[in-house]
């Protein structure tokens, strides 16, 4: 799964408590699902920078009339 492994490289810049976290949650159907509790600055900008990969690879076009819009899955 390249998301997972694009995942991998992010987690190494991101807090400990990020890092230990994603280390220790299981795989769940191809990839992990971090419940992290943002109490700091730090943290919520790992969180932010995680969702980002996330919706990355979700965009879909979609096309209403002749326009093109981008939507996320």
């Amino acid at each position: 799964h390249k998301e997972l492994a694009e995942a991998e490289e992010l987690i190494k810049d991101c807090s400990e408590y990020i890092q230990h976290l994603f280390e220790k949650t299981d795989l769940f159907n191809g990839g992990k699902l971090l419940l992290a509790r943002v109490q700091d600055e730090e943290v919520l900008e790992d969180v932010k920078k995680l969702i980002e990969l996330r919706c990355r690879g979700k965009k879909k076009k979609v096309r209403r009339g002749r326009r093109l819009y981008n939507r996320f899955f």
